[in-house]
């Protein structure tokens, strides 16, 4: 493509990425800036990081996912009304955070495919950039991500992208267990930011974090020394998963319905999976979460 096609061809994809930001944020006077930053929204101001000239796919639909993001959040969100319901803890402030953001995608993906095919895009980048596809040695912000990804599922119908499966399949059964069924009632709440929130503190109680107990947890780290190499960590903790041997587990097995029906079925006869079990070790401060993640695989 010559040089002069190429800008043109770049202008308009700006002009038509900022006026459909306007129009789904239903910001007629809603500025869209392209430059190395973003995407960050300030004010009227809605920051994206640009494409390359040539317009690659993979930048296109970055671009256009993370405009959509930022449009709906600006239509739905009421950033007062979240802020009266934010819980304390930061653990349990990241998940209230992503999951507005996640209701706020739904609102939009409900009666727009093309955003909702743009907003699965960039998605898909995201957690790519973030390394999930490689299993990802992660952080705290792993929990929000995949509830953010279990309740878009509930809500929308939508599996997770690709990129985060892995990590997700990971928590799944847990968080099914306890929560599955307040993220399946998230969407007969997700047109009303308030029930929605409240629903959310229903969920955080459910999974460990009550708002009184939430400002006081805390994800403890070994600031290391020369015996430990400067890892942090002494010794040995074991994470275990025990299936009874139920009648109803030997009729199964006889059967052979498959991994996924045999662990519902442990599950529901009530046994604590590897995941819950080493939920429990990092709210202790017996390990944290990035061991977790790095070393065991569910």
């Amino acid at each position: 493509m010559a040089e002069p096609d190429r800008e043109a061809a770049l202008e308009g994809f700006r002009q038509a990425t900022s006026g459909a930001a306007r129009a789904i944020s239903h910001q007629a006077e809603l500025e869209v800036e392209f430059g190395s930053d973003g995407p960050m929204a300030a004010g009227s101001v809605l920051h994206l990081r640009a494409p390359a000239a040539s317009l690659p796919y993979a930048d296109v639909a970055r671009v256009r996912g993370q405009a959509d993001a930022a449009a709906v959040r600006l239509r739905h969100h009421d950033a007062a009304m979240h802020a009266r319901g934010a819980p304390r803890g930061d653990v349990a402030r990241r998940i209230y955070d992503r999951m507005e953001q996640t209701r706020c995608e739904a609102l939009g993906a409900r009666h727009m495919s093309g955003v909702a095919e743009n907003l699965s895009a960039a998605l898909e980048e995201r957690y790519r950039a973030a390394g999930y596809d490689a299993g990802v040695e992660g952080d705290e912000a792993a929990l929000p991500d995949v509830l953010a990804l279990l309740a878009r599922e509930a809500i929308t119908g939508r599996r997770p992208p690709a990129s985060a499966s892995r990590v997700v399949d990971m928590w799944r059964p847990d968080i099914e267990q306890k929560v599955g069924r307040l993220l399946h009632e998230l969407e007969s709440e997700c047109a009303d930011q308030k029930d929605f929130a409240g629903r959310m503190r229903a969920i955080l109680e459910a999974l460990g974090f009550p708002d009184e107990d939430a400002s006081r947890l805390e994800f403890k780290r070994g600031r290391g020394c020369v015996e430990c190499l400067g890892t942090g960590y002494r010794g040995q903790t074991g994470i275990f998963e025990v299936m009874r041997a139920t009648d109803t587990m030997r009729k199964l097995i006889l059967d052979s319905p498959g991994k996924q029906a045999l662990h519902q079925e442990a599950i529901r006869a009530g046994m604590t999976t590897m995941s819950s079990h080493a939920l429990s070790a990092i709210k202790a401060g017996l390990t944290t979460p990035e061991e977790f993640l790095k070393n065991i695989v569910v």
